[in-house]
């Protein structure tokens, strides 16, 4: 692998110990993943994001929407953020985990911006 090429190890102490808060962040980005952004999470988005999607539709209904601002504080990986701007509401979408931003920002600037897609394995 491309450590052991590089002449450096795993185990070199130079490498910070891997938490298991680490592991469970991670894990914790899996599961939002496939919350937010996979057909599987379809229905729990309906569930949840359609709730808050329908009442700013009742609030506000489908007309212009330019200046009406939403702010969604725990954006997570973006999604409800993504789908309140699609609907012309301008979003403002706060996190302060590291381990959402990234993917976040990966899906929303990279993917989506390009119109790509992924698929992650072995789910």
């Amino acid at each position: 692998d491309e450590l052991h090429e590089a002449g450096e190890s795993a185990s070199d102490s130079r490498w910070p110990a891997s938490s298991t808060a680490s592991h469970e962040n991670v894990h914790a980005v899996f599961l939002q993943l496939r919350r937010e952004w996979s057909d599987d999470g379809e229905a729990e988005r309906q569930d949840t994001f359609g709730v808050m999607l329908d009442a700013l539709e009742r609030l506000w209904g489908s007309s212009d929407r330019t200046g009406r601002r939403v702010m969604v504080p725990g954006a997570a990986l973006g999604r409800l953020v993504y789908d309140l701007a699609t609907r012309g509401f301008e979003v403002l979408g706060i996190e302060s985990s590291f381990f959402m931003l990234l993917p976040a920002h990966f899906i929303l600037n990279r993917l989506l911006y390009n119109e790509r897609s992924l698929s992650i394995y072995p789910f």
